[in-house]
């Protein structure tokens, strides 16, 4: 089985390749490996922000809500201010896109 850790690297490996569906989707395992708590406020934060970059509105609407239900299950921390920004710029940036 893929440790934490593991995943992490392999994200890293993927942003460096460009490979934005691989980087988020090893982030979500990472996250998902961490059990869901406050210790996972990192990774997710990282991965919200990571998904300003993709082009397309249905995958940063896909992340945004994604990243919303698992704020809620990560519950407060003291990331909870700069996810929520994250996560409120990249549904602007779905709406702006939308508008256009």
């Amino acid at each position: 089985m893929t440790s934490v850790d593991e995943y992490l690297a392999m994200a890293e490996e993927a942003k460096e390749d460009n490979a934005h569906v691989a980087y988020l989707t090893y982030y979500m395992a990472a996250i998902d490996g961490i059990g869901r708590n406050h210790c996972a406020a990192p990774k997710l934060l990282e991965a919200v922000k990571y998904a300003q970059i993709l082009k397309k509105n249905r995958d940063r609407e896909a992340i945004a809500d994604w990243g919303q239900n698992m704020h809620k299950q990560v519950g407060p921390t003291n990331l909870e201010r700069a996810i929520n920004l994250e996560l409120g710029k990249l549904r602007t940036s779905v709406k702006q896109n939308a508008a256009t």
